[in-house]
């Protein structure tokens, strides 16, 4: 079977929905049964798309559809289905979280799993909505571990959407730096706005989407590698003073040590230029005097902690 003549999937598709409407004639608690048929739709689309792509080949990989070229009823009309499907799901579970918030219950668990299982089902548009809704509603009710595993993966749905539309292919790495700098001023921002739970995670997500924006991109073997390093270990380091978590300070001294090795190691001659060693170690002396500053500013709260 061609992976490109998907007509039965979209059969496929459409029944599953429509034994899950069934499944919910005549029940009580519909809000819980609502979400549960949901997952009950998404999780065989999903793992079926996995092994189909992975295993036989039967399915086109994960992120690199482009849902308008081919034939009409055999490729067009089953991602139209698909997608569809998929919008009214994540349309749907946006209604009940704001209905569920309305009646004072308990927020919905493990919305990340389900957007991130959309976002590799859907050839983008789903994806992005469903990333964009459960984004919202994790900070709404501070669903702290939630936002952990979102925040990485708002770059799929772009991927895929950049199947359909070319003049965006080739921003993802652009688009991962820059998510990277963002969640890393959040990181800091938890501390004027002392919101300290979501710090740790935003610190987390920093380090990844940075990490991978800096290899991405070719940052690495430019002058921006110990600049985003150095501003990594400075933003970690005072949070960690600021907020007196000695794992963020820890953190943020072994994160200085990385941006001088990796400097080194990968820079090399440029970094032993003599102009540029001069202002990299002024770089250093300013940040290891700031925090050494910081530190016996809160010197008595410091050793408590």
């Amino acid at each position: 079977m061609s992976n490109l003549e998907l007509f039965d999937m979209a059969i496929m598709a459409l029944l599953v929905f429509l034994l899950c409407i069934i499944s919910l004639m005549n029940q009580k608690n519909l809000m819980e049964r609502i979400a549960i048929a949901v997952d009950w739709f998404i999780i065989p689309i999903f793992i079926g798309r996995l092994i189909g792509a992975i295993l036989y080949e039967s399915l086109p990989a994960p992120l690199s559809v482009n849902p308008t070229k081919g034939d009409f009823i055999e490729w067009i009309l089953p991602w139209s289905i698909l997608e569809t499907l998929l919008i009214l799901s994540v349309i749907l579970l946006s209604w009940l979280e704001v209905k569920r918030q309305k009646n004072d219950k308990e927020a919905t668990k493990n919305n990340s799993i389900r957007a991130i299982a959309i976002v590799f089902i859907s050839t983008g548009p789903a994806g992005l909505l469903a990333i964009t809704l459960t984004l919202y509603h994790t900070i709404k009710n501070e669903q702290v571990s939630e936002l952990g595993f979102i925040v990485p993966a708002i770059i799929f749905p772009i991927i895929s959407i950049s199947n359909m539309i070319p003049s965006i292919d080739g921003f993802g790495d652009n688009i991962t730096l820059i998510i990277g700098l963002l969640s890393l001023l959040l990181c800091a921002l938890t501390v004027p706005m002392k919101k300290e739970i979501w710090t740790m995670v935003l610190a987390i997500d920093a380090h990844l989407m940075l990490y991978t924006g800096i290899l991405w991109t070719g940052l690495f073997t430019t002058i921006y590698l110990p600049i985003i390093l150095i501003s990594i270990s400075t933003v970690v380091w005072v949070v960690g003073i600021l907020q007196l978590r000695r794992v963020l300070r820890v953190w943020g001294l072994f994160d200085l040590l990385i941006a001088i090795i990796a400097s080194l190691l990968v820079l090399g001659s440029t970094m032993l230029n003599p102009s540029i060693l001069l202002i990299s170690l002024i770089v250093l002396a300013v940040e290891l005097g700031f925090v050494t500053w910081l530190s016996l500013s809160n010197e008595e709260e410091l050793i408590k902690d």
